[in-house]
């Protein structure tokens, strides 16, 4: 699990995507460090945004607009991403639908095929407007420019071909940040949301540094209605990275949260705000 420094000048139409190994996936840091995907779960209906300020720790801007994006579409982002690795910005990404949703750990049927389809939806409808601090960089657009599929009538939904399309532009997210790698079979073997978003997010973060957790709340993008709900939410996640070896320890003093990677100690010191937004949802501490 790491971050990638990238080359941050303007892609041309030809340029590819970057290279790196299969056992891994890799997502622009200005999203790793972002409740872009949140931690919502399929109890509660998805929002729609409309020029909405997602928190983050990027050293970005991030205004979204369109039907809320989770883990799930993460998880889905991701695959692609892979896929197109290596491949030239703009040409058409081809798959399986049936070996996607294998890849993805999603049921192989007509219901898994409908539910690839909304998230492709989403993330192709969805519009992101992304600003360097300075201003002199950005990007707007979709994370899809298009998709679509073609099904054979002699075989189920599911065996059908699917493709999507990036804008050239997207190339420029991995070039305004370094880009973050991290494990796919680590991902894939976690359970809840928030173990997702942590596994991602905590490469980011200097090991140094103690989190606060008003902070996680905000970038998780969680909708937990007291610190009461959303702690123990954050307890069963670290509990079940450590179990699942993703972490190798973790407290909680006064608030704060200390994690150690594997490999690494948990040191105490004083921490600093990791949000680059200076107003925070407050919720009610009982």
């Amino acid at each position: 699990m790491k971050i990638v420094k990238a080359s941050s000048h303007l892609p041309k139409h030809n340029e590819s995507f970057p290279l790196w190994p299969e056992a891994v996936r890799a997502l622009p840091t200005s999203f790793a460090r972002s409740a872009l995907f949140t931690v919502g779960s399929l109890k509660h209906k998805r929002e729609q945004c409309k020029e909405t300020t997602i928190a983050t720790s990027a050293g970005v801007d991030m205004i979204f607009t369109g039907e809320e994006l989770r883990q799930d579409d993460e998880d889905v982002f991701l695959q692609l991403l892979h896929l197109s690795r290596g491949q030239a910005a703009g040409a058409p990404v081809v798959f399986g639908t049936h070996a996607m949703l294998q890849e993805l750990n999603w049921a192989t049927n007509g219901q898994g095929y409908k539910r690839l389809k909304a998230t492709l939806d989403r993330m192709q409808s969805g519009k992101i407007k992304l600003q360097a601090k300075e201003g002199r960089k950005g990007f707007v657009g979709s994370l899809l420019s298009s998709w679509g599929w073609t099904d054979d009538e002699n075989t189920s939904s599911t065996r059908s071909k699917m493709f999507v399309r990036f804008e050239p532009s997207i190339l420029e997210l991995f070039g305004i940040q370094p880009f973050t790698q991290l494990q796919w079979a680590e991902r894939n073997s976690l359970d809840s949301t928030m173990a997702k978003w942590l596994h991602t997010f905590l490469i980011t973060q200097p090991v140094t540094r103690g989190i606060r957790l008003t902070e996680l709340l905000a970038l998780s993008g969680s909708k937990a209605s007291t610190m009461t709900v959303f702690r123990q939410t954050l307890r069963g996640a670290l509990d079940e990275l450590k179990t699942k070896k993703c972490i190798a320890e973790w407290r909680l003093e006064k608030e704060i949260l200390y994690v150690a990677l594997n490999g690494e100690q948990m040191l105490r010191l004083t921490p600093g705000s990791v949000l680059d937004i200076t107003e925070l949802k407050l919720i009610p501490t009982m």
